[in-house]
């Protein structure tokens, strides 16, 4: 099980979530390096990552569901369309590309905050 403390996207008073480049998401007040993901080819899909984080944190990450769990929400909400990870409800979340759970789980595997509960 993920605590849902280690999902704690805060810097301060908001919450920060934001890609840069191909590489980096400053999730709160650390940075996730994805560099060694080479299955990332494009930013867009850094972005996408980015906002499936907050996105999960947002909606399902408790202190009863797994990873896998998490992926499995993940990847049925977006099945289609990208929709469900725009910040503005029933727009389109505007230059995603759509990325693998393997790539989502790389991302939170590498944020040094997550805590995993027995």
């Amino acid at each position: 099980m993920i605590d849902s403390r280690s999902f704690d996207a805060r810097r301060g008073k908001r919450e920060k979530v934001q890609a840069k480049g191909l590489n980096t998401i400053i999730y709160g007040k650390e940075d996730i390096d994805l560099a060694s993901v080479e299955q990332l080819i494009d930013p867009s899909q850094t972005r996408a990552i980015a906002q499936t984080l907050q996105y999960l944190a947002t909606n399902y990450v408790n202190d009863q569901r797994t990873l896998s769990e998490l992926l499995d929400l993940y990847e049925k909400d977006t099945e289609n369309h990208l929709d469900a990870l725009s910040t503005y409800p029933g727009k389109h979340p505007g230059d995603f590309a759509k990325p693998r759970r393997l790539e989502v789980a790389a991302a939170i595997n590498r944020l040094r905050s997550l805590k995993v509960k027995r």
